[in-house]
């Protein structure tokens, strides 16, 4: 029987780990918004800004009691809300629910800049920066990784094993 190198048989069990990541949890509520009007509360704070990354799942836990009449979504638009143009529904489940709970997992090629509404009022949300997610080579490999690690964001790298340790340049992510 052929034995494998220990490097090799590390880089196949310490596979990227983020994508094993916990996901991250949101409380989310509606209340008065200072100003007038309602506003999503996400764990108490109103409406606030958000970062979300590569490979990285978000859950919203809607009370189902003050979001009953506000469907939540996530939108590439920044039209605030009260229609659903500009749905965004990669890597989501259950967009547009007003109880139970909404997720998203961002993928590489997902926009840098989202955001949270409501699909029947104006006003309720705000903007989620995405974090590296921009692939211009579509690779696999999100431009910063590679930059990151001596390899060309402009040239599909994503097969080569330049350290020859049996991963490819996309499994090594």
């Amino acid at each position: 029987m052929k034995q494998v190198p220990l490097p090799k048989i590390l880089a196949l069990i310490l596979l990227p780990l983020h994508i094993f990541s916990a996901t991250n949890e949101y409380t989310v509520t509606v209340g008065d918004k200072t100003g007038g009007g309602m506003a999503y509360r996400l764990n108490t704070t109103e409406a606030p800004s958000l970062t979300f990354a590569l490979g990285e799942t978000y859950r919203f836990k809607l009370d189902g009691i003050t979001t009953a009449d506000h469907p939540f979504f996530f939108s590439s638009n920044n039209g605030g809300g009260g229609s659903t143009d500009g749905e965004y529904t990669t890597g989501v489940i259950n967009s547009q629910a007003s109880s139970g709970f909404i997720e998203i997992t961002i993928a590489v090629g997902a926009p840098s800049t989202l955001y949270y509404y409501c699909s029947v009022h104006n006003g309720m949300g705000n903007t989620i920066n995405v974090e590296g997610t921009t692939d211009t080579d579509a690779d696999g490999m999100p431009d910063d990784w590679e930059a990151a690690n001596g390899l060309d964001s402009n040239t599909n790298d994503s097969a080569l094993d330049p350290d020859g340790d049996g991963a490819s340049n996309v499994l090594a992510f």
